[in-house]
């Protein structure tokens, strides 16, 4: 194996500038919001009537930069908060900004994909009526719909996780510390100064007694004018749910899987769970509701009966009459009674991989399938399956006129003319696949040591290695043909080059280089997970700067060039620069572009931009 250094490579000591210049614009263009703080020794306070602004909502599955959910609609993304003034009246929220409305009907998106300036996950919703609703999000911000409008202010705490109260007067917010709203202004609630740990939730049983959970086994309780701790049990590890029917009858639970029941002196274990239990809610001592990261659950005091399983859920609650509603991962939401519930929306999981021949011939591998993407009507979407696979289709590539294959595992899957797949071993575990016309490429480890890399080639009957020994295991690859591919080296700066005889290492001196694209031998693009961008022309290498949210994590485009990665921010190469896109998703893993058309997958649905 040889190593070659191009005229690309850059100093660290500029990587470092770079980086450091990446997350300074990226914090400004958040507009990360600033704790109150007072010199005086006054305490902070929030004004209601003159600090909400308006709160801009692009209604519809959308961005405002138009990257639409195509599947599930009316989101893909995990929902954390629910609250309903009636059955037909139930607001939901989540990460990128989601806020949703349903309407006995059906659900609508109110607002999806945030914008540089509402850079909200949003984790709890309550409201005292209809025309009186308070959510928070983790960035701190406090968001008000009276009815007709919704405005936002910057909050008193840097995080909140949660909000409940018993009146329009009396509402509590947490997550830092403990704020309180009074009707007329939002301000800290004090908190005795051993009450350090990040609140989870919180829940009032009367308008002078609330209890609020956190980390480390965190309970606090509040009497009326002061947070004071509760002492607890050593091993109720982080706790995220609370409710209660009265001071001496309280449920708490979290990561410790177990229920906890305190009776205003000690604590009793009242059940052992198989899984985190997310959020508790009830009507009565002898009807409680648990949601855990498996399913939602009914207990009656003594024993557990199955609302729905083997699918997780965030948060539950009330509809105000008889029923239910429950929210959580990939956009599920769940609908029913005592007697159990249905999930009315949501995605399957583990998405992993699109590639497209057309805009009307659209894979997408997950797992234990590849399926097709189909339209439905006249904006929807739905996943129709092609083929299963023994493990995740991790990575999708096809052959003309009608080859599609799947690496899954240490397996190629292989299908003609949409007829079943046969499978083929391959000589490591694949870690990505690229097709010429004539050979599937896949990378990934030796067999022989897991921490150096190998690149395979496939004839269609035997594979034969081109490249081993690489300094680490394959992560992507390109190509222009069978004598030009690229592959990335896990964690490296370095990136491998196979010329059809031979194999080289190239430097390329950018910290960890996460996906090589292309379209042609002299136009070949790399990027690093950092944001810098390396491309070749066919002469020389130039570079250019993503400055991201996030770390980067991939590139696709025929025509126009995209970068996309963590917080679903897309990055379209437009006139010599970098154009930052919102989408409503939270996460990206991978992404097709052509003709006029861009489809980019987040681990729990498919996004479509026309």
């Amino acid at each position: 194996m040889q190593r070659q250094v191009p005229p690309f490579t850059l100093t660290a000591l500029t990587l470092v500038t770079l980086t450091l210049l990446t997350l300074t614009l990226g914090a400004c263009r958040r507009g990360v919001q600033v704790v109150a703080i007072t010199t005086d020794g006054s305490t902070p306070s929030l004004d209601a009537s003159d600090a909400l602004d308006p709160f801009p909502l692009h209604a519809g599955p959308c961005s405002a930069s138009g990257w639409c959910w195509a599947y599930p609609q009316p989101t893909g993304v995990t929902l954390h908060a629910l609250w309903a003034a009636s059955p037909t009246d139930v607001y939901a929220a989540g990460d990128a900004g989601t806020l949703l409305h349903y309407d006995g009907t059906s659900w609508r998106a109110l607002y999806a994909g945030r914008q540089p300036e509402n850079w909200y996950r949003i984790y709890g919703i309550w409201g005292s009526s209809a025309t009186n609703i308070w959510a928070v999000a983790g960035e701190g911000a406090l968001l008000h719909f009276d009815g007709n409008d919704w405005s936002h202010a910057p909050s008193l705490a840097p995080t909140l996780q949660a909000i409940w109260g018993t009146s329009a007067s009396n509402v509590f917010a947490a997550g830092s510390g403990i704020l309180h709203f009074d009707g007329e202004r939002w301000q800290p609630s004090p908190l005795d100064d051993d009450l350090t740990e990040a609140f989870e939730a919180g829940f009032s049983v009367t308008e002078n007694v609330a209890f609020a959970v956190g980390r480390g086994g965190l309970v606090a309780r509040y009497d009326g004018s002061r947070w004071s701790r509760v002492q607890t049990p050593d091993d109720m590890g982080n706790l995220s749910a609370v409710w209660g029917t009265s001071e001496t009858n309280v449920y708490v639970g979290g990561t410790g899987l177990t229920l906890w029941r305190f009776d205003g002196t000690r604590w009793e274990n009242v059940s052992d769970r198989t899984n985190t239990i997310n959020a508790i809610w009830g009507r009565s001592a002898s009807e409680i509701y648990i949601a855990q990261a498996d399913g939602v659950f009914r207990f009656d005091g003594q024993a557990f009966a199955p609302l729905f399983e083997n699918a997780g859920a965030e948060t539950l609650v009330g509809d105000g009459a008889d029923g239910i509603f429950a929210v959580g991962q990939a956009g599920r939401i769940f609908q029913g009674d005592a007697s159990g519930l249905t999930l009315i929306h949501g995605s399957v999981q583990g998405l992993e991989a699109v590639w497209a021949r057309s805009a009307s011939e659209i894979y997408i591998g997950g797992y234990n399938h590849v399926w097709r993407l189909r339209k439905a009507g006249a904006r929807g979407y739905t996943l129709e399956s092609f083929f299963n696979v023994m493990f995740s289709a991790k990575a999708l590539c096809g052959q003309e006129p009608d080859v599609l294959h799947a690496l899954s595992g240490s397996y190629l899957y292989t299908s003609r003319g949409g007829a079943a797949p046969t499978r083929t071993t391959l000589p490591h575990r694949g870690e990505d696949l690229w097709c010429s016309s004539s050979h599937v490429f896949s990378g990934g480890q030796m067999p022989t040591a897991a921490n150096r890399g190998a690149l395979h080639r496939f004839d269609g009957s035997a594979w034969e290695t081109v490249c081993e020994d690489a300094s680490s295991f394959v992560e992507k690859i390109w190509g222009s043909s069978a004598t030009d591919v690229y592959a990335t080296l896990w964690n490296s700066r370095y990136v491998l080059h196979y010329d059809g005889v031979g194999c080289q290492e190239l430097d390329t001196g950018a910290s960890s280089i996460v996906d090589v694209w292309g379209t042609s031998a002299t136009n070949v693009t790399l990027l690093s997970w950092t944001g810098a961008v390396s491309h070749f022309e066919g002469a020389a290498w130039t570079r250019s700067m993503i400055f991201s949210e996030g770390p980067l994590e991939g590139l696709a485009g025929e025509e126009d060039l995209v970068a996309f990665g963590r917080y679903g921010l897309i990055y379209r190469w437009v006139g010599g620069q970098w154009i930052e896109e919102s989408t409503p998703a939270s996460r990206l893993k991978a992404a097709w572009v052509k003709d006029g058309i861009g489809l980019a997958l987040s681990h729990t649905g498919v996004l479509i931009h026309r």
